[in-house]
């Protein structure tokens, strides 16, 4: 208890003060007072910028379905938010100002931010390239105990600020910040000359998956409960597109010997998708979370069949940066959805509701004070 006391004391010394006066305020946000509150417009003050620190004035930011997650206090026994809570790590904006340490980065350089905000770069994850599992800040998420980027500015280390390759549309990046890296780092990471891979679902998650995978080389299986996305899917680099509600179509799948599935659905029933892996070496991959919190898995089959079941979390430095330069190259951009300032909580509800077919983004430069 004493530990989760100061952590909360850092906390709040780092992500700074309400204001109740919007004359004194350095930035706004929409920030919500209690779990599951509609957002309600803040100002605050920035602490003083440490060494290491970075100033950003957002442009864009996205709304991910984590987002709503955390501001439902749905994650609270794993990190729990603290309130009042500004969510928001789908990140772009112009960098206002950097501490005396910060290294590549200048006043007026355009950068993104993901879903973690630091790594130590010391520890022996960190030091093997798994940054993005640090084991030095247990509380190192962009938002939800800091406050994130449903702002009008951000500060936070530098660590995790990424600069933005040139000819990457800005107003489109947000969203590669979080889905773009959740997807592209299990994608490169099992790639291999002639793979197959089969992407489980098409919404925010899996229409980006389609597009690297087929980019990267791979033969790229869409699949989805209905035909309704098919002519999209196609659209976005998928190969061959499987209906899993369809037997016919599923039993051809079974032969096809997939060397990856990347599951971006929510649903917790995977085994007759998993059931396409080929025998020996195929890999599962969770990057979603699933309805409810846990998967139906048959351990029998997986044994029997020797699959591997993998998770991945977000992506680490230097693929965040690798993917960036990957989707600047090949003009790779996620659908998206905008809405202006004063409209944040209809981002957020129809996020939450499920009512956005891709991605949300939010012009931060529509804001009015």
């Amino acid at each position: 208890m004493d530990q989760l006391v100061g952590l909360i004391d850092h906390i709040d010394k780092t992500r700074g003060t309400i204001v109740s006066d919007p004359k004194e305020a350095d930035a706004f946000a929409w920030a919500a007072i209690k779990p599951g509150e509609k957002l309600t417009q803040i100002g605050f003050k920035h602490p003083v910028l440490p060494d290491d620190g970075v100033k950003i004035k957002i442009t864009y930011t996205g709304v991910c379905q984590s987002d709503c997650s955390i501001l439902s206090n749905k994650y609270g026994d794993i990190f729990p938010s603290v309130w009042p809570c500004v969510c928001g790590h789908e990140i772009v904006g112009k960098v206002l100002q950097s501490g005396k340490d910060v290294k590549g980065l200048k006043e007026g350089d355009v950068v993104g931010i993901g879903p973690n905000r630091y790594c130590c770069n010391n520890c022996s994850t960190c030091k093997a390239g798994n940054t993005n599992l640090c084991l030095a800040h247990s509380w190192k998420l962009t938002a939800g105990s800091y406050f994130g980027g449903f702002a009008t500015e951000i500060q936070l280390p530098s660590s995790y600020v990424l600069k933005l390759p040139d000819g990457l549309d800005e107003k489109l990046a947000p969203s590669l910040m979080c889905a773009g890296g959740t997807v592209y780092a299990p994608l490169k990471r099992y790639f291999k000359e002639g793979a197959k891979a089969g992407i489980i679902g098409i919404g925010g998650l899996g229409h980006l998956a389609l597009m690297m995978a087929s980019k990267m080389g791979y033969r790229t299986y869409a699949i989805s409960t209905s035909d309704s996305k098919k002519q999209l899917a196609l659209s976005f680099g998928a190969h061959e597109f499987v209906v899993s509600k369809d037997p016919e179509q599923m039993k051809k799948f079974y032969n096809e010997e997939i060397d990856m599935i990347l599951n971006t659905g929510p649903s917790p029933d995977v085994m007759p998708y998993i059931r396409g892996l080929k025998k020996g070496s195929g890999v599962f991959v969770q990057v979603a979370g699933p309805d409810g919190g846990n998967l139906n898995l048959s351990i029998a089959e997986f044994i029997m069949n020797q699959y591997t079941f993998a998770g991945s979390a977000a992506f680490n430095i230097t693929d965040g940066k690798e993917m960036l330069e990957f989707c600047a190259k090949h003009k790779i951009y996620p659908k998206c959805e905008f809405f202006e300032w004063d409209k944040f909580n209809d981002a957020v509800d129809k996020c939450a509701n499920g009512k956005v077919e891709f991605r949300s983004v939010v012009d931060v430069s529509t804001f009015k004070k």
